[in-house]
């Protein structure tokens, strides 16, 4: 069972890989083909204050 969490500052989704995989290709399907992402993802999560610690890694 696929859940979906939503913070001000992330996004958390849990349950089977298969389940958030078709998840995520139903969202890029609405979106068009060719979405990306970050695209596809609310603006609310991605902050560059939290961006900086991964592009660090």
């Amino acid at each position: 069972m696929l859940k979906r969490y939503a913070e001000p500052d992330r996004i958390r989704w849990t349950g089977k890989a298969w389940e958030i995989k078709s998840a995520l290709r139903a969202l890029q399907r609405q979106k068009g083909g060719n979405a990306r992402l970050k695209d596809l993802l609310p603006e609310m999560t991605l902050h560059a204050s939290r961006l900086d610690g991964l592009r660090n890694r």
